[in-house]
């Protein structure tokens, strides 16, 4: 049930992972440092730059569980190397505001293309900016 619980968690080179007696995930990169505690099923190891995490029960919940936590690790290892989410937040802000991505441009185009509404130089308009 949980594929992706069996898959390992890559390190990268400059990212420090420990995973502590209580199940205590601590990952520490150039963008941070996170701390996560594991739920009591799942137990993490680290070994040859790769985070490995099994379940203890072969229970539903167990199994749920197992997936989700490798995930958890996996966007903390990430989060720690790569450039923050405020910063990609930031940029796709960014390309909305200059019309490249979003739904309103396509709207816009969709809209003139039909005939419902004209350009700037037009003579129709449905009251958007």
């Amino acid at each position: 049930m949980s594929r992706i619980g069996n898959k390992a968690v890559e390190i990268p080179d400059k990212v420090k992972v420990n995973v502590g007696d209580g199940g205590q995930v601590s990952v520490e990169g150039p963008k941070g440092k996170m701390q996560w505690t594991l739920p009591r099923e799942i137990k993490a190891t680290v070994q040859d730059n790769r985070v490995s995490l099994v379940r203890e029960a072969e229970t539903r919940s167990a199994k749920a569980l197992h997936g989700l936590s490798r995930s958890l690790v996996h966007n903390m290892v990430q989060g720690g190397s790569q450039r923050g989410v405020h910063e990609a937040t930031r940029n796709r802000r960014r390309r909305i505001q200059s019309g490249c991505a979003g739904i309103k441009p396509q709207l816009e185009s969709w809209l003139l293309a039909s005939g419902s509404i004209s350009n700037s130089q037009g003579h129709q308009s449905y009251g958007g900016r």
